[in-house]
């Protein structure tokens, strides 16, 4: 049977209170949203989470899973490159691993 990797996003909103000084609010708005902002304040807004999405999805080469490690064990640890897991596996490689898969827009919907 075949096997999947699947990401899954569970989307919670982030959002912080924050006073910035600037000459007008566009300014104002690209001093907020910059790189540059110290995120100490924010709060996690789970009562505004978004529905369980699929995000990537990727079929297990049958050469590349090995079931005498653990079901859900891609490649045996000796073989296995350090810090290469499931993330790797879905973005990294993919004339190795193979193409990510489309998924079907019902499981893309996040709203």
């Amino acid at each position: 049977m075949p096997k999947f990797v699947i990401e899954c996003q569970y989307l919670v909103p982030m959002y912080q209170h924050i006073v910035v000084e600037a000459e007008n609010l566009e300014t104002a708005c690209e001093m907020a949203v910059t790189d540059d902002l110290d995120w100490d304040t924010q709060e996690m807004d789970s009562d505004n989470a978004r529905k369980t999405r699929i995000a990537n999805a990727k079929l297990i080469p049958e050469d590349k899973f090995n079931a005498n490690t653990g079901a859900g064990v891609l490649f045996d640890r000796a073989e296995r490159p350090r810090g290469y897991g499931l993330a790797a596996f879905l973005y990294e490689n993919e004339a190795e691993t193979g193409p990510l898969l489309e998924i079907p827009e019902r499981f893309t919907d996040d709203e």
